[in-house]
Parts: structure tokens; sequence; C-alpha cells
């Protein structure tokens, strides 16, 4: 039997359905548009703007416009991200793109790009489960419940076990979530 081997290969480079030159023409206009009127132009507005300056006719309508400048603020945002990495656009055009983007929507998405920081809540020494259930009495139910639930042998006990490192403010927040019932957690 031969065995087949995959040969990654580099992808190749993305093929602009816009040419820059229409791309810039497009941030050039909406540019304007903010500076003199402090917001975002319309999709007509778009449009009668760049009446004339594109070089690809069938880019014209509204929609396609608008198309275009989502496309432009997502590469906008991945363009800032890979700069703050290091990265820096190789072609002339990209640069002046993204200079022309950067004057349009800097600042407007404040916090969007920073990943959001969970701490973890667990304890290095683990509690016993007597105790846990007096503090925590319906979401040791469950725990039990789902425990004894598991069915297999080697996985019994596994969660009562993990359930002994559980933070208090974890525990706590999930207590209260569940209430007082019986199946509460989504178990």
């Amino acid at each position: 039997m031969a065995v087949r081997t995959r040969r990654f290969q580099e992808a190749p480079p993305p093929v602009r359905s816009w040419p820059a030159s229409d791309e810039i023409a497009l941030l050039e206009a909406v540019a304007v548009h903010c500076e003199k009127h402090e917001r975002l132009p319309s999709p007509n507005d778009l449009a009668a703007a760049l009446q004339g300056h594109l070089r690809a006719e069938d880019h014209l309508g509204t929609e396609q416009a608008t198309k275009r400048l989502r496309v432009l603020r997502s590469q906008y945002d991945a363009a800032a991200i890979r700069l703050s990495r290091g990265t820096i656009p190789a072609k002339e055009d990209d640069v002046r793109i993204y200079k022309l983007s950067k004057l349009i929507w800097a600042g407007t998405r404040k916090g969007k790009r920073k990943m959001k920081t969970r701490t973890v809540d667990t304890r290095k020494d683990p509690r016993e489960f007597g105790e846990l259930s007096k503090l925590h009495p319906y979401l040791s139910a469950e725990v039990e419940a789902i425990d004894k639930g598991c069915g297999a042998a080697a996985a019994a006990g596994v969660l009562k076990r993990a359930y002994g490192r559980i933070g208090d403010d974890t525990a706590a927040r999930l207590e209260a979530a569940g209430g007082g019932g019986q199946g509460q957690y989504g178990a």
C-alpha cells in the first residue's frame, strides 16, 4: 500500500476584485466626506462622489461600493493587527490604502480587537465534597447527579474530584444561576 503524503503549497496571493486605484478613489471619497460632514457618506452620496472616478465602471453601484467599503474596513482591522506585530505592507498601494483607512476608521472600534481575558478561578488545594455541599448545596447536588449518571466506572468520581478545585467565585456564580432546583445547570 502506497503512503500518500500531503504537500503543502504556498497559497497564491489573493486576487483583487477591484483595482487598487479604484479602492484608493473610494477611500479618498469617503475621507473627504468624513472631513466635511464628520460622518460616513450614505450609499447614494458615495456612488455620486465616485461617478467618473473609477476605472472599472461596473463597480459604480451603491451596493458594490458599500460592500467594498465593508471589505476595506475588515482589511484595515486586519492590517492594523499585522502592523502592531511588525508586518508592514509590501506594496505602495497597500500602504496608501492603509493610511486612508486609518484616516477614516482609526479609533472607531476601541477595545474590539482586544481579547477578553478570563481569570482562572481554581484552587490549588482541593476541598472535600462535604465541605462544598454545605457551601453550595444546589450546585453540589447537580455535580453528584451528573457524576452518578456518568455510568462508566472509569469516569465515576472524576467530576467530584474536579469540583473540589472549583474557585469560590465560580461556584457562587453557578449556585446563583441554578436557583434551587435540580436540572438548572444544563445537565
